[in-house]
C-alpha cells in the first residue's frame, strides 16, 4: 500500500513557497478513495493519486485563484474524479482539510 501525499515545498510565481499540510481527515479520504479506485480496476487507483498531486501543484502555483465557500474554504474541484479539494491558506501555508467526494451530502462538508 502506498502512503498517502505527506506535503511538500511549491514554489509560485513571485518566488512565495507554500507549505502543504494534509489533515488528518483528508488523508483518511486520499487513502479510502485511492483504494476503492483501485479495487474497482488496477491503475485507478494510482491515476486517482496522480491527479490529486497535480491538483495540488495547480494549488500551490495561485492557491487565490479558486473561489472560497461560506465557510471560508477554497474549493477545486478533479478533473477526472467526482471529488473537490478543499483547502484554505493560512500565512505560507497550504491546508488541505478535504478531499470531498461530490455525492456526498454537502453539508458534511468541512467547516
Amino acid at each position: 500500500m502506498q502512503r498517502p501525499f505527506r506535503g511538500k515545498i511549491l514554489k509560485k510565481s513571485c518566488l512565495r513557497t507554500y507549505k502543504i499540510k494534509v489533515l488528518a481527515r483528508a488523508r483518511k479520504e486520499i487513502l479510502e478513495a485511492r483504494n476503492l479506485y483501485e479495487a474497482r480496476r488496477k491503475g485507478f487507483g494510482k491515476l486517482f493519486s496522480l491527479e490529486l498531486q497535480s491538483e495540488i501543484e495547480r494549488i500551490g502555483t495561485n492557491p487565490f485563484l479558486f473561489k472560497k465557500n461560506e465557510f471560508g474554504f477554497s474549493e477545486i474541484p478533479m478533473k477526472r474524479f467526482p471529488h473537490l479539494i478543499i483547502y484554505s491558506c493560512i500565512e505560507d501555508s497550504i491546508v488541505i482539510a478535504s478531499i470531498f467526494h461530490t455525492s456526498q451530502n454537502p453539508k458534511k462538508k468541512p467547516r
